[in-house]
């Protein structure tokens, strides 16, 4: 193909691994879920957020009812029965943290010890998908 003479194929994408479980950063302050995330945390009914202001990462740990402090993780869609994503509202603890939600950004999730984990300043992670649960 002559036209393409002097192009370069880029070849170092960094492409999120297909089913791996992650959370994204959403603009309307909210945190999103894919499946693989919220079955990695055992699909819990809600959470406790976690921040480390240090490290600048996310934990989301997974507690039973009656936790006051507590997010509920909610599936989306028409058809929560079969949905493939969840979400936690946190506008709040966006404000508190002064995490920027301006826009929707994924990051893969690390799980310890049934806590899920994401790294706000792992650039190279982040991605700025329509939606998590693609």
């Amino acid at each position: 193909m002559d036209f393409l003479q002097g192009f370069e194929e880029f070849t170092d994408r960094r492409a999120r691994r297909q089913g791996a479980p992650a959370i994204s950063v959403q603009a309307r302050g909210s945190f999103g879920i894919n499946a693989a995330a919220y079955e990695s945390l055992g699909k819990p009914d809600q959470v406790v957020l976690l921040y480390s202001s240090s490290a600048h990462k996310i934990a989301f740990k997974p507690v039973e009812a009656g936790v006051p402090h507590a997010y509920p993780v909610r599936p989306t869609g028409a058809h929560r029965a079969n949905t493939s994503s969840w979400v936690i509202s946190s506008k709040s603890f966006f404000d508190r943290y002064e995490i920027d939600y301006q826009r929707t950004r994924s990051y893969e999730m690390e799980i310890r010890d049934g806590i899920g984990i994401i790294d706000l300043k792992d650039a190279e992670n982040a991605e700025d998908p329509e939606s998590v649960g693609e």
